[in-house]
């Protein structure tokens, strides 16, 4: 692979285009612009919702669609529009819901407009990864806010009304016997599959969108050639875009399933991994 066999890039975010912590290294940047400098387009492929990624975006400032919520919102940010979305149906996000509630799971919905968070304030009174959503909500800036709220009455919240696209499930603050009753529960329901996007936690996504198909989407609609298309990635939900695109490279801080699926391995996401892999090809 020589650098000018590429015409388009996408990153993961967590884990890959971001440091450990959640912020992107400046030889990550630096080597960004240069990518851009050579008319290369790059843009993001994540499990977060666009909505929730607008620092990044702002930083990154893609030149193409961003593939997010694993494919299932695929948002054009130069146009300021949702250019596709998959929502689990609407029987199937009633019972993921109703599982979810009866097995007191720390979760969020996310949904083409906005999340909502549930947790059971007797069996959960206190949540790491909703004070981490808080804090990080927090330190956004007035145009990177982002619409949520708590569901207080799971009886009274309509979940039907809303176009779901993904739930988060945190299985690290249930026990062993919740997360395994869950999901046997989920993987019994047509239309949806579950995928780990994230340590301590696992996505309940619509059938149909996974990264790997987002960039099958883009191709179709003329917007990037697979034939010249690389990304970067380091998790379970990246495998299937690495099996889609041309090709790939995993971060040397995934596991090794990960890896085993790559074209290349790089060094980690602390350790300039992206920068160094583009040193390497640069100037073949």
């Amino acid at each position: 692979m020589k650098i000018r066999d590429i015409k388009y890039v996408y990153f993961d975010l967590d884990g890959t285009f971001l440091s450990s912590n959640k912020t992107p290294l400046k030889s990550t940047l630096a080597i960004l612009d240069q990518l851009k400098s050579k008319g290369i387009k790059c843009s993001i492929a994540t499990g977060r919702t666009f909505y929730f990624a607008q620092k990044e975006i702002n930083l990154i400032k893609p030149t193409l669609p961003i593939i997010s919520c694993n494919s299932s919102l695929i948002y054009d940010s130069i146009e300021d529009k949702i250019i596709y979305f998959n929502a689990i149906n609407k029987t199937t996000t009633k019972n993921i819901f109703n599982i979810l509630i009866e097995n007191n799971a720390v979760f969020f919905i996310y949904t083409t407009k906005e999340v909502f968070i549930y947790k059971n304030p007797k069996t959960n009174p206190d949540s790491k990864w909703i004070n981490w959503f808080l804090e990080t909500i927090n330190s956004f800036e007035k145009k990177e806010l982002i619409k949520f709220e708590f569901i207080t009455s799971p009886i009274d919240f309509k979940i039907e009304n809303h176009d779901v696209v993904k739930f988060l499930v945190i299985y690290s603050e249930m026990t062993n016997s919740q997360t395994k009753t869950i999901k046997e529960l989920v993987n019994k329901l047509n239309n949806v599959y579950i995928v780990h996007s994230q340590k301590d936690v696992f996505d309940i996504m619509p059938i149909g969108s996974t990264k790997g198909e987002g960039l099958k989407i883009l191709d179709k609609k003329g917007i990037i050639d697979l034939n010249h298309t690389l990304v970067f990635g380091d998790a379970d939900n990246d495998i299937d875009m690495f099996l889609k695109s041309k090709w790939s490279v995993a971060m040397d801080n995934a596991n090794e399933e990960v890896k085993k699926n790559a074209n290349f391995i790089t060094s980690d996401n602390d350790n300039d991994g992206i920068f160094l892999f583009f040193k390497k090809i640069m100037y073949q």
